[in-house]
């Protein structure tokens, strides 16, 4: 089942806010094309984003900002979150991939392992900007319908 990108943020929104309203605002920014819609499943686009953003909540140890943009690139739909959050050094993002790994007290390390499942069985592609004290930019590229 397919509907829009923008369709699946909107939808989403309400859920991410409440998950994240405790410690960050969410802000939206989504400037797709009408129609514009990825191979992908809906379920699996929520997860990715879901999880993702998660993440970005857990970083976030003060008020902060969760930003989710969506745009659409050439052949690619790109789905970024970022988060003002702690961020990470080199040696955690090296290793962010790993299912169980995790740097979270009560985390189970499978989010992120996760989100690059769905990602590479895509044929898309995921990209981490990160720096400690910095925030967090996962950049996600899904292959446009």
């Amino acid at each position: 089942r397919r509907m829009p990108l923008a369709a699946i943020l909107d939808r989403l929104a309400p859920i991410l806010r409440t998950l994240t309203r405790e410690v960050a605002t969410l802000q939206l920014a989504i400037d797709l094309p009408p129609g514009a819609e990825t191979t992908v499943a809906v379920e699996h686009v929520e997860q990715v984003v879901l999880n993702l953003c998660l993440n970005a909540r857990d970083a976030i140890t003060a008020p902060g900002t969760i930003e989710v943009r969506a745009a659409a690139a050439g052949d690619s739909l790109v789905i970024e979150v970022r988060d003002d959050g702690c961020g990470m050094t080199p040696e955690i993002v090296a290793r962010i991939w790993e299912p169980y790994f995790t740097t979270k007290p009560h985390g189970n390390g499978i989010g992120l392992a996760t989100v690059r499942a769905i990602v590479d069985d895509a044929h898309g592609q995921i990209d981490v900007d990160s720096r400690p004290g910095g925030g967090t930019t996962f950049t996600v590229h899904l292959p446009r319908a």
